[in-house]
């Protein structure tokens, strides 16, 4: 017969009791505190109530195996500040394989001398705070390389399709809120004809990558590659972001029918 009869729910639901809250999910980031996830070091802050939420989630009906639920809070909050550490390097090596960097010149300008309409665009960021943009299109060299500032509803994915662009590539970054992203290395399967004028073809394909954007970094997304973006992510309402179209340099778009 188990020693312990406590479980996660009952700790979360009498915490919440204690505000005077209600027993619902989009509540529990108000008692953080009081099951030892408020502070311990975590490689993006936005991703604190995602990651929060998922472990709740996931124990909310198990028992807490400690005699008292301070001493299992402590427990908890010890084991976080131990691994985290860890983990957090973890994150940051596969944002850097995914191309998912720090929005800042030491990374932007890595990407400096692949093309001269991606050197135009990563200038025009270096130079200003794009956090400050209106909304809608902006020019940034005719119809070579332009952003558009939106603030959208993020989609699950099943109710999104991949998109490809032929003759551009695509540069994005949140600027309030995150989001998660898909990429597949397989060929895109259209559902419908292209949109010359966009330059961008919808389908269906196979996912080889996911992962997560939020403020202050960013993703590119070379021309001719399936991708996904705007995917809701837990604890996210309205994204607002930044999508910079660049216009593949004519050498390159040789290179790309080739």
């Amino acid at each position: 017969m188990s020693r312990y009869t406590t479980q996660l729910r009952w700790v979360v639901e009498q915490a919440l009791d204690d505000i005077g809250a209600p027993h619902e999910e989009s509540m529990w980031e108000r008692v953080y505190s009081e099951v030892g996830l408020a502070d311990y070091p975590i490689f993006e802050e936005t991703h604190r109530k995602i990651l929060n939420d998922k472990i709740i989630r996931h124990y909310y009906t198990r028992e807490i195996a400690a005699e008292t639920v301070a001493r299992w809070r402590m427990f908890v909050r010890d084991a976080m500040h131990l691994i985290m550490p860890y983990y957090n390097q973890l994150y940051e090596s596969e944002l850097l394989a995914l191309g998912m960097e720090p929005l800042g010149d030491r990374n932007l300008s890595i990407y400096l001398g692949v093309s001269d309409n991606l050197d135009t665009v990563i200038e025009y960021i270096m130079a200003r705070d794009i956090t400050t943009l209106p909304a809608g299109r902006t020019r940034i060299d005719g119809d070579k390389a332009m952003v558009t500032v939106s603030t959208v509803t993020p989609l699950t994915s099943d109710k999104a399709l991949f998109q490809r662009h032929d003759n551009h590539i695509t540069l994005e970054t949140d600027l309030d809120g995150s989001e998660l992203f898909e990429v597949s290395l397989a060929e895109l399967t259209p559902t419908k004809p292209t949109d010359e004028a966009t330059d961008t073809t919808v389908g269906t394909a196979g996912t080889s990558i996911a992962g997560m954007l939020c403020e202050g970094r960013f993703a590119l997304y070379l021309a001719g590659e399936p991708y996904k973006s705007g995917l809701k992510a837990q604890g996210c309402g309205k994204l607002k972001k930044a999508v910079f179209s660049i216009e593949l340099d004519p050498d390159e778009e040789d290179e790309t029918e080739e």
